[in-house]
């Protein structure tokens, strides 16, 4: 559990924090150089019309919230209230148990779960020594909720960003509490039919649990005919449905190019090589987002970048390409995509400069983007379906 705010060595150390960022910021920093966007071979970009769609539906099962409370989009279109949550709740799963809903969700350091019917919260992990964050059930294993989870000291209670834990799981009654593996590092990402779990122990290393034998594979991502020249491996971020492409980013001198170019990597599982997207020549704030997603036939991943050289005016630009490398589109602002199981439809929360505007659907078939009739202040938390 994380200590209080107003704890006196709490704000201490975070006062500490700030005047060392300052220091470093002040003396090592260095503003990439302005230069336009690199000289790897160009995709095709489909423009997207702004004719608006003729008819706007909102999805159901997508979910969403509102402040404090939880909403969901029944079958019949109609919003419906989940949960009320605790003011400092962090991120959320759900899944369906016959008519009512499962939810969990990181409160304070612990990993509570609530019944959507009931009502009724209990709190799974309750350790006093460590903190858990990062719930998600466990595909086909209902009963267990896998999370991360570190030691608590006065560091790792102020969730500094990039803090990582160790792949953790417990039951949703609390019990059979169980640390996959101690490496400090994270990124859990499982296959489709959950019969593995992917998790990053450096760039260049990545290891493959398979629950059923109870085993550990480590893989070396350099077998993947990575391009030379970069500063590291690949920092996986999203693993395809089909369990065949890993998605992340690269960054460095790539293929030995004169500039610094950064961008999304893809690697084949299958064919055993790589595919770099949309690389860039970054210029001031430019870095790629954290918000990665894969459509479900594994042909399109999503993903955001922010100052893209060649949308500068954005505050953090969406793209969706084809993981060969054939195609992409720009979509306009948004981040935290999520595909719907269609593979066609692609849900989003759009930020007009940094400003949150709604949530809006794109239609990868009918080229059209279009703004749900939810609430501008809905952020969009997942798509569900029983």
């Amino acid at each position: 559990m994380i200590p209080p705010m107003n704890s006196p060595r709490r704000i201490s150390l975070i006062i500490a924090l700030v005047l060392v960022a300052i220091l470093f910021v002040g003396c090592g920093q260095v503003t990439p150089t302005v230069s336009p966007i690199s000289t790897h071979t160009a995709l095709p970009v489909i423009t997207i019309t702004t004719t608006p769609a003729p008819h706007v539906q909102d999805i159901a099962g997508l979910v969403y919230r509102i402040d404090n409370e939880l909403w969901m989009i029944s079958e019949d279109g109609n919003p419906r209230l989940l949960f009320n949550l605790p003011q400092d709740a962090f991120t959320f799963d759900l899944r369906f148990a016959e008519n009512n809903v499962k939810i969990i969700y990181e409160h304070q350091g612990d990993i509570w779960i609530v019944d959507s019917v009931t009502q009724e919260q209990q709190n799974i992990t309750n350790t006093p020594d460590r903190i858990e964050k990062a719930p998600q059930f466990w595909i086909g294993r209902l009963n267990v909720v896998l999370f991360e989870s570190l030691p608590l000291t006065e560091l790792s209670a102020l969730r500094l960003p990039g803090d990582r834990g160790v792949p953790t799981i417990v039951n949703l009654d609390g019990s059979n509490y169980k640390i996959i593996d101690e490496t400090e590092y994270g990124n859990f990402l499982l296959s489709a039919n959950g019969k593995k779990l992917m998790y990053q122990l450096s760039p260049d290393l990545i290891a493959m649990y398979d629950w059923e034998n109870n085993n550990t594979e480590v893989v070396d991502i350099n077998q993947y005919e990575l391009p030379p020249g970069r500063e590291e491996g690949i920092i996986i971020q999203t693993w395809s449905p089909d369990e065949r492409y890993l998605a992340g980013w690269i960054k460095g001198y790539l293929s030995y190019s004169e500039k610094y170019q950064f961008g999304v990597g893809i690697i084949d599982l299958k064919a055993k090589t790589s595919q770099p997207l949309h690389l860039i020549s970054p210029i001031a704030g430019s870095h790629i987002a954290r918000y990665f997603s894969w459509s479900s036939d594994g042909e399109w991943v999503a993903f955001t970048m922010h100052a893209d050289p060649a949308y500068p005016d954005e505050f953090i630009s969406l793209w969706v390409s084809k993981a060969n490398g054939t195609e992409e589109v720009h979509i306009g602002e948004g981040v935290n995509p999520i595909w719907h199981e269609d593979g066609r439809r692609l849900v989003y929360d759009r930020k007009a400069k940094a400003l949150i505007d709604g949530i809006w659907i794109y239609d990868l078939e009918t080229n059209f983007r279009y703004k749900t009739s939810l609430p501008n202040d809905a952020v969009l938390i997942g798509l569900y379906r029983k």
